[in-house]
């Protein structure tokens, strides 16, 4: 799994910026409060993949949930380790790859808001995730996960930024090709690239009814610090679907 080495080396640069600034999961109530308006907010039973420093994971153990947050980072793991006993909340935080977890269909919800689960460099290996999710959920499970909001334009490129302003790791996003070829220039050792190719939402669409899944709704985010509006068929960059 050639991407195991490129999320490792961006956890740990990072969580070295992160360390180095003020680390808060408050930062994460926006979207904390989006999910509270879904029917995530009914789940008891909630794995979050690829939760980061798992700023959504602490704000739901804090109010009462008890989520399993999944992260490929060791540092980012730790991070997020460290914050859920400083504070007292009940989340189980492991360093763990989410296509190699053993767990029965026993969530009421995951979130994979990062993206990580989709857009893998084959269709085969997508469908493969898709699935692998699918299974982690129990039946009338809700999956709610992120794609990129394809425009009109043939390319363009988002940079991503540490909180002191570095440039932590540009995406070259190409509308053609449906693909997004990510470089990350950490501050020792060579660039590192990792490339991913996205369904169209129909694709999307039929990889997720195959999977067991059913598309509820969309959002579009206009801000994804801010606030959600709802999307037009097709076009969201937040997904929720549930498992039959």
């Amino acid at each position: 799994m050639n991407d195991v080495r490129y999320y490792q080396t961006r956890g740990r640069w990072l969580a070295g910026a992160i360390r180095a600034g003020t680390f808060t999961p408050e930062d994460a109530q926006p979207r904390f409060e989006f999910l509270m308006q879904t029917p995530i907010a009914r789940a008891r039973r909630l794995l979050h993949i690829g939760s980061g420093t798992a700023g959504v994971s602490l704000l739901l153990g804090r109010h009462g949930f008890r989520p399993v947050a999944v992260e490929l980072s060791a540092d980012l793991a730790a991070l997020a380790r460290e914050a859920s006993l400083a504070r007292g909340w009940a989340v189980a935080v492991l360093n763990e790859d989410f296509r190699t977890l053993d767990f029965p269909p026993y969530f009421d919800a995951i979130l994979a808001d990062g993206m990580l689960p989709f857009g893998q460099p084959s269709e085969a290996e997508t469908v493969e995730a898709v699935q692998k999710v699918a299974d982690l959920l129990r039946p009338g499970g809700y999956l709610l996960f992120g794609s990129p909001e394809w425009r009109p334009a043939p390319t363009w490129r988002r940079r991503y930024t540490t909180p002191q302003g570095e440039v932590l790791e540009e995406a070259v996003f190409d509308a053609e090709t449906r693909t997004v070829l990510r470089t990350l220039t950490p501050p020792e050792g060579e660039p590192l690239t990792l490339r991913r190719r996205w369904q169209t939402p129909a694709e999307m669409r039929a990889m997720l009814e195959t999977a067991g899944l059913v598309v509820v709704q969309q959002w579009r985010a206009f801000d994804p610090q801010a606030a959600w509006q709802e999307a037009e068929d097709g076009t969201g960059l937040v997904w929720l679907a549930r498992r039959r």
